[in-house]
């Protein structure tokens, strides 16, 4: 069973591996870098077991390779700073700068379909959500502060949630 799911991955991986070594390459700048990391998403994504349960196998293999990436500009932010923040914002950083523009599009279409349904929420729902998202306050906090309980909070929480994410999912099939 386990080369059968290797042979599928091969197959999906062989199908995306120019374009995704194409793309990390844009982003890292560094050939070496961008074989590595190609290889280590190949290496990272032999660990799952069912492939027929991922619904969109590029998307997937696209987000294992950024978020590797990602990986590596934190390790390397915090060889050159001891500050484990400040390390995060460089990688984050290093990356959002080096968006296509397609990807910035959607991005800024996105950040605009959620801030759409943010405001299409309740009031109450769109406060907590608001605190906790935006804010970072914990669910006690946001609970002591409006007077409600947590039970509540994780229920206006998720609930924005859904509604973002079936917003977003609307969005990606039109």
């Amino acid at each position: 069973m386990n080369w059968q799911k290797n042979l599928k991955l091969d197959d999906i991986f062989q199908r995306y591996y120019e374009e995704l070594k194409a793309y990390v390459l844009s982003q890292v700048d560094v050939k070496d870098d961008a074989g590595d990391i190609v290889h280590d998403t190949y290496l990272r994504l032999r660990r799952i077991d069912d492939w027929g349960k991922i619904q969109n196998s590029k998307a997937f293999i696209y987000r294992a390779a950024r978020n590797l990436m990602i990986d590596r500009v934190r390790r390397f932010s915090k060889q050159v700073s001891n500050d484990s923040e400040s390390g995060k914002d460089v990688a984050e950083q290093t990356l959002q700068d080096r968006r296509s523009p397609l990807e910035e599009t959607l991005g800024v279409e996105k950040q605009r379909i959620i801030q759409e349904q943010i405001s299409s929420l309740p009031e109450k729902c769109q406060e907590v959500f608001i605190l906790h998202k935006f804010s970072g306050l914990k669910h006690a906090e946001i609970a002591a502060k409006l007077n409600i309980s947590q039970s509540t909070v994780e229920k206006h929480i998720i609930k924005a949630l859904r509604e973002c994410r079936t917003a977003i999912k609307n969005y990606q099939k039109s």
